[in-house]
């Protein structure tokens, strides 16, 4: 039978509030299992997770010049969880929706603490595309672009 890890646990893996570990494994971004009321985490699949580093979105992230002069995706750098962690905290903190986009303006991390008017939009058919659209023009008049240095 596999290890099972409790909520407790990965809070103490994943530094992060309890609630955010609850709140990730009722969205299915964590590998999790309810049984009765409480949550419990597969070790090997959370091992597995936290390796794969969701190498699947690295391509539609922003890139930061490094001082040789290459370009490095920002989930090089930091991996996705770590980001959406800390988007999560902050929206929970703020009590606002967020989302990271890259320059372009392409979603990078999942919403946190969607507002009503968001989950309406996400269920009408291209709705969610207009959204997208106007973070593409909004990147488009923003002439900042942050650079990460070592």
């Amino acid at each position: 039978m596999a290890e099972m890890l409790t909520a407790k646990e990965m809070q103490t893996l994943l530094q992060v509030d309890r609630s955010t570990i609850y709140r990730m494994a009722e969205a299915g971004r964590l590998p999790a299992i309810k049984v009765g009321k409480q949550w419990r985490f597969p070790a090997d699949q959370v091992d597995g997770w936290l390796q794969s580093g969701s190498s699947a979105l690295k391509t539609s992230s922003p890139t930061v010049s490094q001082s040789n002069g290459q370009s490095e995706g920002l989930i090089d750098i930091l991996p996705l969880e770590c980001v959406q962690l800390i988007q999560d905290s902050f929206a929970d903190l703020l009590g606002v929706m967020l989302v990271v986009t890259d320059m372009s303006g392409n979603p990078i991390t999942q919403p946190s603490n969607p507002c009503g008017l968001f989950q309406a939009i996400s269920q009408v058919p291209h709705a969610l595309q207009r959204c997208i659209s106007s973070w593409h023009q909004l990147a488009e008049t923003i002439d900042l672009e942050p650079r990460f240095s070592q």
